[in-house]
């Protein structure tokens, strides 16, 4: 039996999120025994095994001395990392206990790497027995950066083909965006391009689903696009599947992306998707074949492909079969469980 301890920031919605939240479902079989923490949010209730769950608090060293208590008390065999906020902690961890093994799924690009990547590489190569990416890209880079290959391991996200049921609907145009209300986001070109939209006579709704702290920022923009009987804000919400099957197109604007789950679940469900190429989305969308890739952040390059989208019948239903399958074959979270449990059995053998 392995003992793991996975741990995360906050139970909130995000796409590391739900990664967090489906391993927890998963992984506990007869060869793992999956313990969990993190700050309460509203993905709590999703968590199958709220007995094995221990709750984070603002306070380092009580979530430290906590940490020390289930690595004693449950015989922790492996610490897996879920953020590098959670990696900080095991680094103190792994002084105290260092025959305890260490994982870190890598999601975005942090700090640290953007302005010491030596430093970073040298964390990596030192104290971490297994860093998973989210991407193939993402993987290489590392690697560039000087951590060691053999460290390194590619789990690409997937998602529950169960919840995400595949739906061919007919089109309301209805376009939207799922994500923090946070900067890199880029809500200000999704309402942009919305304007534009709108401009050329085209009955359009734009679903933004989400919170932080850009809302009142967009509100104030969706005011001075005059765009307020076009635009519904619907805040955090607890059954994505359900604003999957609400939309016609989903669209991603975001200045930094590492592996969108929501492309992945907007794939599932049947709901074509327009995305900007930054990060990994170029390993998920082929350009007119499982989405629509966009080079540039060009708000009227984005409105015209929507259009096409909505407009262009026989070759989106193509597309969103194409993109079903991709996920059905590579992208479904039983491979992405199979993979990480994998990882779990060989880093403690």
């Amino acid at each position: 039996m392995v003992n793991v301890l996975f741990i995360t920031n906050i139970l909130e919605t995000g796409g590391a999120e739900r990664y967090f939240v489906k391993c927890e479902n998963c992984l506990t079989d007869l060869g793992i025994n999956l313990f969990t923490a993190a700050k309460s949010g509203s993905f709590n209730q999703f968590l199958k095994y709220p007995d094995k769950y221990y709750e984070l608090t603002g306070n380092h060293f009580k979530n430290i001395l906590m940490f020390i208590s289930i690595i004693k008390n449950k015989n922790i065999n492996l610490i897996h990392a879920n953020s590098f906020t959670m990696l900080l902690y095991c680094l103190l961890l792994k002084s105290l206990f260092p025959r305890t093994k260490l994982v870190y799924t890598k999601h975005n690009v942090t700090v640290i790497e953007r302005h010491a990547p030596r430093l970073f590489s040298l964390i990596i190569n030192v104290f971490v027995n297994k860093v998973i990416t989210v991407f193939e890209r993402q993987r290489h880079l590392l690697i560039e950066q000087g951590v060691k290959e053999i460290k390194t391991q590619r789990i690409y996200n997937g998602v529950d083909l169960d919840q995400f049921n595949y739906v061919e609907k007919n089109t309301k145009k209805r376009i939207g965006i799922l994500g923090r209300l946070s900067p890199e986001k880029n809500h200000t070109l999704f309402l942009k391009v919305a304007k534009l939209i709108i401009k050329n006579d085209i009955d359009c709704t734009f679903i933004i689903a989400g919170d932080g702290p850009e809302k009142q920022n967009i509100k104030d923009l969706i005011i001075k696009l005059q765009l307020e009987n076009h635009v519904e804000l619907l805040g955090n919400i607890n059954n994505p599947e359900v604003f999957f099957h609400s939309v016609d197109v989903m669209v991603l604007t975001s200045t930094t992306e590492a592996f969108p789950m929501t492309i992945l679940e907007s794939f599932a469900a049947g709901v074509p998707v327009v995305s900007i190429n930054v990060g990994g989305i170029n390993e998920v969308i082929i350009n007119n074949e499982t989405g629509v890739l966009i080079n540039s952040y060009n708000a009227k390059e984005f409105a015209t492909k929507i259009h096409n989208v909505l407009t262009n019948a026989e070759n989106t239903v193509k597309i969103k079969r194409a993109a079903r399958q991709l996920v059905e074959t590579n992208f479904n979270s039983r491979i992405m469980v199979a993979e990480t449990r994998k990882v779990y059995i060989e880093q403690t053998l």
